[in-house]
């Protein structure tokens, strides 16, 4: 079930834009983003590390694929100077 938006954060306005109607639920509405935003604050370390992370093992991907991929003309230049066995 989609909830219809009530409210945004647009940082780089530095603007919080409510879409309530209601004088109450627009109150609610901009301590969720208040809220949300300090949230976000407080979490950017873990979400640095976690993006650091990330970063890294796929650099550890990449090296292993390419030196996988690197060694395949060997084996298949073994493979194709190998007499088939009977």
């Amino acid at each position: 079930m989609s909830h219809p938006i009530r409210g945004r954060v647009i940082p780089e306005k530095l603007l919080i834009k409510i879409y309530d109607f209601n004088e109450d639920d627009a109150w609610d509405t901009f301590i969720h983003e208040v809220v949300e935003i300090k949230m976000r604050l407080s979490l950017r370390p873990y979400r640095i590390l976690v993006n650091s992370l990330i970063g890294v093992f796929q650099e550890i991907a990449d090296g292993e694929k390419d030196r996988f991929i690197e060694s395949l003309p060997a084996v298949f230049e073994d493979a194709r100077d190998s007499p088939p066995s009977s």
